[in-house]
């Protein structure tokens, strides 16, 4: 990279993390509990209910026996691999058309939307993405195949769905010349980290419950599970969509690497970024799609006149979401805020260190923001988790053993039974009913139970 490339870069970079440090950061209760019971002690699938790969648990337990559990490691990892996503763009797009400016440009519309459809965050989707860009850049621009295999594993291993993106990669390399080595030089890595990282869940004797978790329920049962699938858009979702994939309608796409089917693997990239949103729509499970449309944005540019309509795009975009900009612009996190921590405290005041409480549909961040456990196994009060023949019972024999001493349960919101905020658990409710007394309102909507 040239000096004055590096200097754009970095220049946008710092564009970018100017937006996400004033804009409204998401601390998914899931991003502090799961490696909060991990760092405690509890085995990942069998002590608690995990629907994904273990890696961003295993990084973000490790960050936070550091660094200690909140917003912070959270955030300076979240920053980071959004910069280092910002580099990858530019160096993908310079590389497929020779053009800096274009490549300026395509990023300069990244780091401009990215943080404004819920990008401000650690998700698992948000995760994947710095990985699946390195795979696609050492496939694309390095052609370095065993490392590109070796980021989409790493992909894999941070949420399932990202099989997908792997097999478009093999396809595509299985169509160029010398099919048969440079694919196999691109299994090695997933092979074998697949094969470690199933030896280890045999070692933990998890392997089933992974299997069930990640695999099996979500197959077999959960896309019957009313409520679980809501890919329904609302105005906001189909406008900007539309304006996001409106440079295909009016701006000719040059023919930048059809020859080395390039393009075509970024189209078939980009269809699959759609697929994985699946069960539910929102921007931030779209956050891979948002990253191939703005490489796309840098190859439709054939004349400046295309320059113009990115940049009338981007104002667009901006104006539709100037009611959120103005909402999140320096507003505290989101599920870490001073009310939040505020009842972290009433649950440390009620609950001794020694005791085990159980939170039934209050946000799960709690556990590890007051310092108190879950007994085994723990879980969050979905549906779709515990409407699984069998599961409810399983959690009860087991809860025998380990009893939480007190309760603090959300009174269920008006709706259908099975939406989040109303959905109750019938044989855990009856048996919290049957087993302890209802004693104090904590905090609007929630009671507290002692066990009897």
């Amino acid at each position: 990279m040239k000096k004055q490339q590096f200097f754009i870069v970095l220049v946008l970079i710092l564009y970018h993390l100017f937006l996400l440090m004033n804009l409204q950061f998401t601390v998914w209760p899931e991003m502090l509990s799961y490696p909060y019971f991990l760092n405690k002690g509890f085995k990942l699938y069998s002590d608690f209910i995990v629907p994904y790969p273990p890696l961003l648990i295993f990084a973000l337990s490790a960050g936070y026996s550091l660094l200690g559990v909140g917003p912070l490691f959270l955030k300076c990892l979240t920053w980071l691999m959004l910069s280092i996503n910002d580099v990858i763009i530019f160096l993908i797009v310079l590389k497929l058309t020779k053009m800096t400016w274009k490549a300026a440009l395509a990023l300069l519309i990244y780091v401009s939307i990215q943080p404004l459809f819920e990008g401000n965050m650690m998700w698992f989707d948000i995760a994947i993405v710095t990985p699946l860009l390195l795979g696609l850049f050492f496939l694309v621009v390095k052609k370095n195949y065993f490392l590109s295999g070796f980021c989409f594993a790493i992909a894999c291993l941070t949420k399932q769905t990202t099989v997908l993106f792997l097999l478009v990669a093999f396809v595509y390399l299985v169509s160029k010349k010398n099919a048969v080595k440079t694919a196999l030089r691109f299994l090695v890595a997933p092979i074998v980290l697949f094969l470690l990282f199933f030896v280890y869940l045999i070692i933990k004797g998890n392997f089933v419950d992974f299997m069930n978790w990640n695999l099996f329920y979500p197959f077999v049962y959960w896309s019957r599970f009313p409520g679980y699938v809501q890919m329904k858009m609302g105005e906001f979702e189909i406008k900007s969509l539309l304006i996001l994939f409106s440079p295909f309608v009016f701006m000719k796409l040059k023919r930048v690497g059809w020859e080395r089917g390039e393009t075509a693997l970024l189209i078939f990239m980009l269809l699959i970024a759609g697929v994985v949103v699946y069960p539910r729509f929102s921007f931030f499970h779209f956050q891979m799609g948002i990253a191939i449309l703005s490489i796309f944005y840098g190859l439709l540019l054939n004349r400046k006149v295309g320059a113009v309509y990115l940049i009338v795009m981007l104002m667009m975009l901006g104006y539709i979401n100037r009611y959120n900009i103005v909402r999140q612009w320096n507003a505290e996190d989101r599920f870490y805020n001073t009310k939040d921590l505020e009842k972290a405290m009433v649950i440390s005041r009620k609950v001794q260190v020694n005791e085990r409480v159980y939170l039934l549909g209050v946000q799960s961040g709690f556990y590890s923001m007051s310092e108190r456990i879950s007994p085994k196994p723990w879980f969050d009060n979905f549906g779709w988790y515990l409407e699984i023949p069998g599961v409810q019972d399983e959690i009860l024999n087991k809860w025998e053993n380990d009893l939480p001493e007190i309760i603090f349960w959300q009174e269920p919101e008006a709706g259908n039974w099975f939406d989040l905020g109303v959905y109750q658990p019938v044989k855990i409710a009856s048996f919290i009913q049957d087993n302890y007394n209802k004693e104090a309102l904590v905090w609007e909507g929630v009671w507290l139970w002692r066990r009897k």
